[in-house]
């Protein structure tokens, strides 16, 4: 039985298939509450080995406007709006990808606003029409 409603149902399969690598969602691309309430022990799903990130952060108190040092990860300057942006665009690429290059489909089943999923298809530069299959 699903605990919840057919949405959150669609959404929880939609975004395991997303993010899932293989061709088949493994359990380990489900939710941990959903694993849980399963009754599925998390020790016996074999999960990916977590990253280690080396970031320098200055401990002492200082005020970031004062600060005349960045935070890194891995050598590479920590920016939100960077990351943010880079995150954005491989989701949108990989449910475009998912829905075959369809902006209604790719819009309801990501949950994005079709307008805005428009507006960050061009802010990105991606061709939605890449992923389109075609038939042979």
């Amino acid at each position: 039985d699903w605990p919840g409603n057919i949405r959150e149902l669609e959404n929880t399969i939609e975004h395991a298939f997303i993010w899932e690598e293989s061709s088949r969602i493994q359990m380990s691309s489900l939710p941990e509450p959903l694993l849980l309430q399963a009754g599925v022990e998390l020790s016996q799903i074999s999960m990916p080995e977590p990253t280690s990130v080396n970031a320098e952060v200055d401990t002492g108190r200082v005020e970031p406007e004062e600060s005349s040092e960045m935070v890194t990860i891995q050598g590479e300057a920590l920016d939100f709006n960077k990351h943010k942006e880079a995150f954005e665009k491989e989701f949108i690429i990989k449910a475009l990808k998912t829905f075959k290059g369809r902006i209604n489909q790719t819009a309801l089943h990501a949950n994005i606003p079709k307008k805005t999923l428009l507006r960050k298809i061009e802010k990105y530069g991606i061709n939605a029409k890449d992923y389109i299959e075609s038939n042979p």
